[in-house]
C-alpha cells in the first residue's frame, strides 16, 4: 500500500497556502492563470477547487512550467468532482522559482468568469513533510493523474474510451467522472481487457469515492497497459464525457 504520514503538523513559522485568481474566458476561447509559490518559494499541491457559471462548459488542462503536461483538458466539472471533498494523499511538489499554469477553454457562445483556487503546504510546511518521510526512510510518492475526453455519441452502447496510462507502474486510488448529463450515462472499466468495474451510472461511480473515500484497495495501472473506459449514452444528444483521476508512483 502506498504510505502516508499521519497526524502531521505544520511548523510554527507556516502560512496557509490558498492562493486563487478569476479569469473571463471568452466564448469559445481560452485564458490562463499561472500560480506560484510565496515569494517564488517551493509549495506542495494538495486541492485545486475551481468554479464558474457553467462547470461543464470549460475545460481545463495543466503544466508545469509550460512544458511538462499533468493533465489534458477535461471539464472543470470533473476537476471539481475529484476535489471536492477530498486533497492528494500526497502533494504535488512544485519546487522554487517554478510554476503551474492552467489553461481554461470555453466550449460555450458566452464568456465565463472563471476561477481557480489552489490548496496546499507553503514552503516550511512542505520542507518540514519531506523531513519527516526522510527520517521515517521511506519516499514520499508521487502524484500522476490519469484523464481522458471524448464525445459520446447520443444512443451509444459501450463506446470505448480510451485512457492513456504511463509509463511507469501506478496505483489509481481515485477517480471522478463528469458529463454534460450524468442521469443518462453509465460506465465500466477495463484495464488490459480485464474488467476492473462493472457498469454503473455515472452518480455511483463518483458516490464511490465521495466524501474523500479511496479504493480499499488500490487499482494497479501497469506501464504503459491499456485502460479503457466504456461509455453508453441513453441521451438523444451527443454528450461529452471526462474522467479525472489520482493515482501515485511508489518505490521503495
Amino acid at each position: 500500500m502506498i504510505p502516508t504520514i499521519k497526524n502531521f503538523t505544520p511548523p510554527g513559522n507556516a502560512s496557509p497556502y490558498n492562493p486563487a485568481r478569476t479569469v473571463t474566458v471568452p466564448a469559445g476561447g481560452q485564458a490562463q492563470i499561472k500560480l506560484k509559490g510565496r515569494s517564488a518559494d517551493v509549495f506542495g499541491l494538495t486541492r485545486i477547487l475551481p468554479y464558474c457559471s457553467n462547470l461543464a462548459g470549460i475545460e481545463i488542462e495543466a503544466r508545469l512550467n509550460n512544458e511538462r503536461i499533468l493533465w489534458e483538458p477535461v471539464q472543470l466539472s470533473a476537476d471539481r468532482e475529484l476535489f471536492v471533498d477530498s486533497e492528494l494523499l500526497a502533494p504535488l511538489i512544485i519546487q522554487k522559482n517554478n510554476d503551474i499554469r492552467f489553461t481554461l477553454t470555453n466550449t460555450t457562445g458566452a464568456d465565463i468568469d472563471t476561477n481557480i483556487e489552489l490548496l496546499g503546504y507553503d514552503g516550511p510546511t512542505l520542507r518540514k513533510l519531506v523531513g519527516i518521510y526522510d527520517e521515517k526512510a521511506i519516499e514520499m510518492p508521487t502524484p500522476v493523474f490519469l484523464f481522458a475526453k471524448e464525445e459520446i455519441a447520443a444512443g451509444a452502447a459501450n463506446q470505448g474510451v480510451a485512457i492513456p496510462s504511463k509509463s511507469v507502474d501506478l496505483e489509481l486510488l481515485r477517480a471522478a467522472i463528469r458529463t454534460d448529463s450524468d442521469d443518462d450515462m453509465t460506465v465500466s472499466l477495463e484495464i488490459y481487457n480485464e474488467t476492473v468495474k462493472n457498469s454503473v451510472f455515472v452518480q455511483q461511480f463518483n458516490d464511490e469515492f465521495s466524501n474523500g473515500r479511496r479504493s480499499f484497495v488500490p487499482i494497479e495501472v501497469g506501464k504503459n497497459v491499456p485502460v479503457t473506459l466504456n461509455a453508453s449514452n441513453a441521451n438523444v444528444a451527443a454528450q461529452t464525457l471526462s474522467f479525472f483521476g489520482e493515482g501515485y508512483v511508489y518505490e521503495n
